[in-house]
């Protein structure tokens, strides 16, 4: 029986979020477990076995590993969902691998989307859909907020936040954040980037429409930065998130506000837990 740790749990979209929660927790002093031999006993249940992977078992999917954080005894395991649309499944598979006594150490559950095209209500609701559609039973949901509220599953409570790119009010989408901490790090390369798009946009106007223009220009200030890597290899370890713009720059502000509330409620419990733990060892 392993002893369970305190700890929340984040679905994202895909690979570019994780990264970019990655690279922000880093800067904040979290710690990315690079062995399996690090993880706990009770989170190592989540880290996938077999292949294909999820409740539909699709052979055209990677198998992605949720990504573990520490810091202070405390852990964040962020998962990379495949997809705006697997939000609910995602989070339903990971939930069934915990036992009882591991699901009892959730202390949240977060989930981290882009808002599109549509409003962060319209958003939020069809999020809230998948999620009661995947899991088994259906759980209750409540938001009291467009950001914060509670998952019912169970018999059990759990806080569920929610955050949706840019900044949980407006319309827009990761890059939208990145390309602010760009125009910070990186104004010369942004501004040639856009150059060059607006220019494929004329040649490309099916291929660049929506939320796409914003994605290619990350996209080559990426492959600038590490040419021939893929682009979340740049979002993770260049400065498109600083210690300074986590400060001082709109959208980076919000998403670094988000991440402490998260962090707090599981470090607050995980230093419970070591009090608990001085206390049961000095009686002994």
């Amino acid at each position: 029986m392993f002893d369970s740790v305190p700890f929340a749990l984040l679905i994202t979209e895909g690979v570019h979020d994780v990264n970019a929660l990655i690279r922000i927790l880093t800067i904040k002093g979290y710690r990315e477990l690079q062995s399996a031999n690090e993880v706990p006993g009770s989170l190592s249940v989540l880290i996938p076995r077999h292949y294909p992977l999820g409740k539909e078992r699709q052979l055209n999917r990677i198998v992605p590993h949720p990504a573990f954080l520490e810091k202070d005894g405390s852990y964040l395991v962020i998962s990379n969902a495949n997809g705006e649309s697997r939000l609910g499944s995602n989070l339903s598979y990971l939930i069934e691998l915990l036992r009882d006594e591991e699901r009892e150490s959730l202390q949240c559950i977060a989930i981290v989307a882009d808002t599109d095209t549509y409003t962060v209500e319209t958003r939020q609701s069809e999020i809230m859909d998948q999620i009661r559609s995947s899991m088994e039973p259906v759980p209750t949901i409540n938001m009291a907020s467009p950001q914060s509220g509670e998952l019912i599953y169970n018999n059990q409570n759990i806080p569920l936040y929610m955050f949706l790119f840019p900044n949980n009010r407006e319309q827009g989408t990761l890059e939208t954040v990145l390309l602010l901490g760009a125009d910070a790090k990186y104004p010369d390369l942004l501004r040639e980037a856009t150059k060059y798009i607006d220019f494929a946009k004329v040649s490309y106007p099916d291929r660049l429409t929506q939320s796409a223009p914003q994605k290619a220009t990350v996209g080559v200030i990426s492959n600038v930065l590490r040419p021939g890597a893929a682009n979340h290899i740049s979002i993770r370890h260049d400065e498109w998130f600083t210690e300074e713009s986590i400060r001082t720059i709109p959208y980076h502000t919000d998403l670094s506000s988000f991440l402490d509330m998260l962090c707090a409620a599981v470090g607050t419990v995980s230093e419970a837990c070591a009090a608990d733990n001085i206390v049961s060892q000095s009686v002994q």
